[in-house]
C-alpha cells in the first residue's frame, strides 16, 4: 500500500524495509522507535508509510528541528502530492510571520508577542487581523510553504498566521518545530486528535529550541572585529556597535547585554548606535573623552577599551549621548546558540533532554529585585512590597552552597504571611502583562521583570514530583531554575491524545534505554534497520594512544593528535571535518599549531563565532571538488548536528575526544534521579550515553549516501572501552578498525580511497 505513495522510481537499499516496518507497526496500533543511518531516504519513506493510514481520517504531525528541515519535508510531500493529491503546510510561529514590524521589534519573546498581538486585535489596531475574514481558500490548496502565505498576506493585507490557522485542520500533513509539541501553549495550536500520527524526526540529536523565549539567547563572549561593510559589528569588551534601525531590526548579533555594575551609555550617531561602558575612552577632535562628556555634533573616530584595543574608522557625528536604561533587558547566557530560518536553535543532545530543557524555567536571582523596582516605578506600590518580601525570603536560601532549593519550606513561610499566594501570583502575572502593554504604547521594548517573576512563581507553586528547583551560579550570575528530571510524564501526555507516534534517527541505540527514559515500553516496537554501507564504502577507525582525558591534556598529547589529523587530511581526496569534543579542545588544537601541519585552507569555529556564517560553510563545501579544505567545529554545534554535506562535500569526519557534559548542579541532579529510577545505570544514561550520541551524530556528517564513500576516525582510545563502545550505534560498530600507528593511517586510507573509485 505504501508503495503507491512513494514518489521515486528507484527504492534505495533497505529503504523498503524501513517503510514497511513503519507501515505495518502503525497499522497494528503500536508506536515505533526506528533507527536508520543517514542517506537512507527516511523522509520520503516515512511519509509514504504513514499517509495511507491517515489520508481519509486523521493527519500527520511531522516534527523537525528547524524550518529548513521542515521545508525539506514539504519538498518530499510535494513530490507525493503530484502522484496522490495529498496536501500539507509548514507551521511557523506568529512572531515570525507578523507583518507589523513595530510589534516584532518591541516584543521580547513569543509570550510577550502573543500578549501584544491579543491587545492589538482586541483594540482594533491590527488592520491585518481585521481583514482576516477575506476568503482565500482556493489559494491554500495543496502543499503550502510559508512564502506562499506571506505572498497572499502581502497582496491582500491579511494576517498570514490566522490565514494559516484557517486551513490547518484540513491538511493531511502539518510540519512543525519540536517546540509546538513540547510547549503546552503552542501545543494547543496543533490539529491533534485521536487519529493523528506524530513523527519525531531526528529525535535523538537536534538543533532545537533550547528555551521558549528569545530572551534566553546567550552570546557569552563578545567577538566580532570592526567591519565597515557588515550590517552589524560586535566587539569583545566594553562596547558594541549596531546599525541604524535599532536592535529590533538588527541581526541576532546585535543583541547585547553585559554584566556591568556601572552605567552604560548609548551614543547615537548619523550612521550607527554605539553602546559603551562609562569607562570607555572615545577619541574626538578635542582629544580623549569618557562618554558622559560627549556632546552633540562631536565627531568620534576611535574607541579604546580598558584593555587598550583600538577600534578605528568609526568617524561618525554624535547626535545624542545618554545613559541607556533598557540594555539590561537583553539577556545572555554561555550556551552556544544560533538562528536557523529565523528560529533560535540550540545544540540539544537528545529528545529527553530537549523536553527537559524546554519544560523548565530559569530566572536570574537579580530579576526579583528588578521586578520590585519596576512595580514601584509603574505605581503598583502594594505589589512592590509583596515582591520585596518574596525576594528577601528567596534570596536568603540562595546564599547557601549551590544545590536544590527547599521550595515547600519557602512557600510555607511566604504563605504564612500571604494566605492567598496563588491569587497573588496571578495578579503579579496580570500586572506584568499590563506593564508590557504600557511599555509598548510608550514605544519601548515590552519587557517586564514583574511578569518573569510571576511566571516563575506560578511554576514553582505547581512543582511536580519529577521536578526540582535549583540555585547555582554561571559566569558570576546567580540563577534559579525549575528543572524537570523525567521526560516520561510529558511523553505519556502527548501519546495519550494521539493515535500513534514514530521516533526516528540515525543514533537511537540502545533503543531499550531510549524507550525507558521516555516511558515508551509496552506499546512500542524498537527496530534497527541494517546499514546499506559496505566496508568498501564506509571506513570506521578508532585511534589508540591518544585521548583528551583532562589529566592527560599536555603538549605532547595534542601534538600526537595533530599529527594524526594531519596524516588523515593528507590522504583524504576532498574536504575533512574535524569535530573536537569541546571549545577547550578546539582552542588547544589551534594553539598547538594545527594549521602549520595542514597544507589546506582551515575554517575555524570558535565559541565567539558559534553560528559559522552560511558564506563560510558554502566556501568550505565548494573546495570539496577542488583542493579540499578542513572545517574545525565543536561537537554539538550547528555543523556537527544540523548541516548536511551531500554529494561528497565532506569526505572524512574526525571526532577528537568524547563530549562529556561539564560538571554542574543540573547534571548531578539528573544523574541522581536516573540512578534512583534505574539503579546502577544513572551515570550511563545521564552522562555517558548522551555524549556518545552527540559524537555519533558528528561522525555521521560525512555519511550522506550509500553511493558516496566516507571515512570516520575517532581520536580517543576511550571509544574502544566497553562502557563507551557499547553505546555506539550498530552501523558505526560494525567492521570498526582499531590502530595505534600513524603509518597505518596512511596505508588504510590509500587502500580505501583507491578501491572501487
Amino acid at each position: 500500500m505504501w508503495r503507491t505513495y512513494f514518489p521515486y522510481r528507484e527504492i534505495r537499499k533497505f529503504q523498503d524495509v524501513y517503510a514497511e516496518k513503519i507501515y505495518n507497526t502503525l497499522r497494528e496500533g503500536r508506536n515505533i522507535v526506528i533507527q536508520a543511518v543517514n542517506g537512507l531516504g527516511k523522509t520520503a519513506a516515512i511519509l509514504s508509510a504513514t499517509l495511507p493510514l491517515v489520508e481519509k481520517v486523521g493527519n500527520i504531525i511531522y516534527l523537525t528541528r528547524t524550518i529548513m528541515q521542515g521545508t525539506h519535508v514539504l519538498d518530499e510531500l510535494q513530490k507525493i502530492a503530484e502522484k496522490r493529491g495529498v496536501d500539507g503546510i509548514l507551521l511557523v510561529g506568529k512572531n515570525k510571520m507578523c507583518p507589523l514590524k513595530k510589534l516584532r521589534n518591541l516584543a521580547e519573546d513569543y509570550d510577550t508577542f502573543n500578549t501584544l498581538c491579543e491587545y492589538l486585535r482586541k483594540t482594533g489596531r491590527c488592520e491585518y487581523f481585521s481583514n482576516y475574514s477575506v476568503d482565500k481558500q482556493e489559494e491554500l490548496m495543496g502543499v503550502i510553504y510559508p512564502r506562499d502565505l506571506m505572498k497572499i498576506s502581502k497582496d491582500n493585507e491579511i494576517c498570514p498566521y490566522y490565514l494559516m490557522r484557517k486551513v490547518l485542520y484540513e491538511k493531511n500533513v502539518v510540519v512543525a518545530n519540536y517546540l509546538h509539541v513540547i510547549n503546552p501553549f503552542l501545543r494547543r495550536m496543533l490539529p491533534v486528535s485521536r487519529n493523528s500520527v506524530i513523527i519525531f524526526d531526528e529525535c535523538v540529536t537536534g538543533d532545537t529550541l533550547v528555551k521558549i523565549n528569545e530572551r534566553f539567547v546567550e552570546i557569552g563572549k563578545f567577538v566580532e572585529k570592526m567591519s565597515e561593510k557588515g550590517k552589524y559589528t560586535m566587539v569583545k569588551g566594553d562596547f558594541h556597535i549596531e546599525t541604524r534601525g535599532g536592535r529590533g531590526s538588527a541581526s541576532i548579533r546585535g543583541v547585547w547585554r553585559k554584566r556591568y555594575s556601572g552605567s552604560i551609555y548609548k551614543i547615537c550617531t548619523d550612521k550607527c548606535t554605539v553602546r559603551v561602558t562609562e569607562n570607555t575612552l572615545i577619541w574626538t577632535r578635542n582629544g580623549w573623552k569618557y562618554p558622559k562628556f560627549l556632546k552633540k555634533g562631536e565627531q568620534i573616530s576611535v574607541i579604546l577599551e580598558k584593555g587598550k584595543r583600538k577600534i578605528e574608522r568609526i568617524s561618525k557625528i554624535v547626535r545624542e549621548c545618554k545613559k541607556d536604561e533598557d540594555v539590561y533587558d537583553l539577556n545572555v547566557s554561555p550556551t552556544p546558540c544560533f538562528y536557523g530560518g529565523g528560529i533560535l536553535v540550540h545544540n540539544s543532545h537528545n529528545l529527553p533532554e530537549i523536553i527537559m530543557d524546554n519544560a523548565g524555567i530559569k530566572i536570574r536571582r537579580g530579576t526579583f529585585e528588578l521586578a520590585r523596582i519596576e512595580a514601584e516605578k509603574y505605581g503598583y506600590v502594594g505589589m512592590s512590597r509583596i515582591l520585596s518580601y518574596i525576594t528577601e525570603e528567596i534570596c536568603q536560601y540562595t546564599e547557601k552552597e549551590e544545590g536544590v532549593l527547599e521550595i515547600p519550606k519557602i512557600l510555607r513561610t511566604i504563605q504564612f504571611r500571604y494566605k492567598t499566594l496563588p491569587l497573588i501570583v496571578q495578579n503579579i502575572i496580570y500586572l506584568g502583562e499590563r506593564i508590557k502593554i504600557l511599555k509598548f504604547d510608550e514605544q519601548k521594548r515590552a519587557v517586564s521583570h514583574v511578569y518573569k517573576v510571576g511566571r516563575f512563581l506560578e511554576r514553582v507553586l505547581h512543582l511536580r514530583p519529577w521536578e526540582v528547583c535549583l540555585h547555582f551560579e554561571e559566569n558570576g550570575i546567580k540563577y534559579l531554575e525549575l528543572l524537570p528530571l523525567d521526560p516520561s510524564p510529558f511523553m505519556r501526555h502527548v501519546l495519550h491524545n494521539i493515535k500513534n507516534a514514530v521516533f526516528t534517527s540515525g543514533t537511537l541505540e540502545p533503543i531499550e534505554a531510549f524507550n525507558e527514559i521516555l516511558g515508551l515500553k509496552g506499546n512500542s516496537e524498537g527496530v534497527v534497520v541494517p546499514s546499506p554501507y559496505t566496508p568498501e564504502r564506509l571506513l570506521k577507525v578508532i585511534i589508540e594512544g591518544v585521548t583528551t582525558r583532562f589529566e592527560l591534556r599536555d603538549e605532547k598529547m595534542f601534538r600526537r593528535i595533530i599529527e594524526y589529523i594531519s596524516k588523515i587530511v593528507e590522504h583524504t581526496p576532498g574536504n575533512v571535518g574535524v569535530f573536537p569534543a569541546s571549545y577547550d579542545v578546539l582552542e588547544r588544537l589551534r594553539d598547538e599549531g594545527l594549521e602549520d601541519y595542514i597544507d589546506r585552507k582551515v575554517f575555524w569555529d570558535t565559541q565567539t563565532n558559534f553560528w559559522l556564517s552560511e558564506t563560510t560553510i558554502k566556501r568550505f563545501k565548494e573546495k570539496g571538488d577542488k583542493e579540499g579544505s578542513v572545517l574545525v567545529t565543536v561537537i554539538g554545534g550547528r555543523v556537527a548536528e544540523g548541516v548536511d554535506f551531500p554529494a561528497g562535500e565532506m569526505r572524512t569526519a574526525i571526532v577528537v575526544g568524547i563530549p562529556f557534559a561539564s560538571p554542574s548542579v543540573k547534571l548531578d541532579e539528573r544523574v541522581k534521579f536516573l540512578e534512583r529510577k534505574y539503579p546502577g545505570r544513572g551515570k550511563d544514561l545521564g552522562y555517558i550515553l548522551p555524549a556518545i550520541r552527540k559524537a555519533s551524530q558528528a561522525a555521521g556528517r560525512a555519511v550522506r549516501s550509500p553511493r558516496e564513500k566516507a571515512a570516520i576516525f575517532f581520536l580517543d582510545e576511550r571509544y574502544r572501552n566497553g562502557r563507551c563502545f557499547k553505546y555506539l550505534p550498530k552501523w558505526l560498530k560494525e567492521n570498526m578498525i582499531i590502530i595505534n600507528q600513524k603509518r597505518k593511517v596512511a596505508m588504510i586510507l590509500k587502500n580505501f580511497w583507491s578501491i572501487g573509485r
